[in-house]
């Protein structure tokens, strides 16, 4: 996979799970300096759609998201996680700052494809298991129905 570009692994980092966020940058976090331009904080957003995606817009209802912003040397990292988990945000952050900066893009390299192997992982695993509910209804001609 070609380096991604900044919306593909802003959604990764913040559609990825906690844990695959620790292994990939909590050395990162620990090591390198950084600060909170918007330390991580809780609230709700609201959560809009359309009826058939073409539709007015209704609100569907509130969403629990957390939020964080960082500065790492001249790049600034944000992110939006579903949710109350600080540390993901924070992470998540951290790498999108991360992964502006040319230097730190390709090492970050194979964890963003490891992040993108495991989404895929993920989806292929709901689909397989929405497919096991799939109910094909058939449907049968009687004689009388026939016109003829």
């Amino acid at each position: 996979m070609s380096q991604p570009c900044r919306r593909q692994y802003l959604e990764l980092l913040t559609l990825a799970s906690s844990a695959s966020l620790r292994r990939g940058l909590d050395g990162y976090r620990q090591n390198l300096k950084y600060e909170f331009i918007r330390p991580p904080e809780t609230g709700l957003i609201m959560v809009r759609g359309r009826q058939g995606n073409t539709g007015a817009l209704f609100n569907i209802g509130e969403m629990l998201v957390t939020r964080c912003a960082v500065k790492h040397e001249d790049h600034i990292g944000q992110a939006w996680v579903a949710g109350r988990n600080a540390a993901k945000a924070e992470l998540a952050a951290l790498g999108d700052a991360l992964a502006q900066n040319r230097a730190y893009a390709e090492a970050l390299a194979p964890f963003f494809e490891q992040l993108r192997r495991e989404r895929l992982g993920r989806i292929n695993r709901e689909t397989k298991d929405i497919m096991t509910t799939k109910v094909n209804f058939i449907t049968m001609v009687r004689g009388e129905d026939k016109n003829d």
